[in-house]
């Protein structure tokens, strides 16, 4: 197994000792291009390195794929690069050895329910959300995103939106949560990434599909939560998480819309894509699919939330981009539905954009 570490160096990075942990180093490139590398430790997985940029959500995965991102070119040229590293004098002619090795990251989904049982419900507003996002008092007080499995806060008065997922018995269990604050964006140590969801109602005619939680109440902030269930991601999804967007369509009431409200940027261009090709695969004849995303290219709504009043903000556009099932994309879901990249270890940052631009919507 070629150490992604060592090849790292000979590619220019260099190793970020204060960024670095016992489960992941942080390495930066003179370009500015930072990424951290691990070992996979889930079962099955053989502790195979894998990496995300920090910067760039369309970089992440096995070296394999660091290779092409950095390089470009075909498999067969990755293929070319790589084989001088299974000798393992070509590594010592790089690099020294890099400190400790690195322990695999494991998922400790029980630890994770049992953190998640001791964090404490919002009681009162909390000041990052208000302040620094943007989202009012009635959007945080309100029924639908107010509750124990919406928003929670832990012991550094960070707020926590709990993931949600399905046991082998096919019940709603925690799994893991974003966690925002002033200093810190991220997910829990050792979760499994599920999806984020308000409270739904029998009488819903609206599912909205966000990367974030924070996306998710600055869309509800800006054009209202009446009949409408918001999901989110927590950045680009796995296999998993597009099962459970499945079912979230599936489940919606006869005659619903599905709104796609990614950020606009290409990891949101590669969300919506996916849930096109999901939506396709749900066969409801009776819904429909809309998109609506910030007019501003690297904007999202939380960006258009904090400049503009909802007042001067658009509605989603009235074409439908699709309309119910289609039998040959559900003859191909098996292949449609492979990973975009990394399958969102337990260290992968939330895909939360913030620009200094001014977003225009309309």
């Amino acid at each position: 197994d070629i150490d992604l570490v060592e090849y790292t160096f000979s590619q220019g990075y260099e190793l970020q000792k204060a960024s670095s942990t016992k489960n992941s180093r942080a390495l930066k490139h003179p370009s500015g291009d930072k990424i951290i590398v691990a070992k996979d430790g889930r079962s099955g997985r053989d502790n195979h390195w894998i990496y995300f940029s920090v910067h760039n959500p369309n970089s992440n995965g096995t070296i394999i794929d660091f290779v092409q991102n950095i390089r470009g070119g075909k498999l067969g040229n990755v293929r070319q690069e790589l084989r001088p590293w299974l000798k393992p004098t070509h590594i010592s002619r790089v690099r020294p050895k890099h400190t400790a090795e690195l322990e695999p990251l494991i998922r400790d989904l029980e630890k994770v329910k049992l953190e998640l049982s001791f964090m404490r419900k919002l009681s009162s507003p909390l000041p990052y959300l208000l302040n620094a996002r943007k989202i009012s008092l009635d959007i945080l007080e309100n029924w639908r995103f107010k509750g124990p499995n919406q928003l929670l806060l832990n012991e550094f008065n960070s707020a926590v939106f709990p993931h949600m997922n399905y046991d082998e018995n096919g019940k709603h269990q925690l799994c893991g949560g974003e966690i925002v604050s002033y200093s810190f964006k991220g997910q829990f140590p050792g979760c499994l990434k599920g999806l984020w969801g308000s409270k739904a109602t029998d009488t819903d005619n609206q599912l909205v599909i966000t990367e974030s939680a924070i996306d998710a109440l600055s869309y509800a902030a800006l054009f209202g939560h009446e009949n409408t269930r918001f999901i989110s991601t927590a950045g680009q999804t796995s296999p998993l998480q597009e099962e459970l967007i499945l079912s979230a369509i599936q489940k919606l009431p006869r005659d619903a819309s599905v709104i796609i409200a990614f950020d606009n940027d290409k990891g949101g261009d590669k969300l919506a894509a996916r849930v096109k090709t999901i939506f396709k695969v749900a066969k409801r004849s009776d819904l429909s699919l809309l998109e609506h995303r910030p007019k501003q290219r690297k904007s999202d709504w939380n960006d258009v939330l904090k400049q503009k009043p909802a007042s001067e903000t658009s509605k989603p556009t009235k074409d439908i981009l699709i309309k119910g099932g289609d039998e040959q994309t559900l003859k191909n879901f098996n292949t449609l539905t492979e990973p975009l990249g990394l399958d969102n270890g337990p260290f992968y940052e939330s895909n939360i954009i913030v620009t200094n631009q001014m977003p225009t919507v309309g």
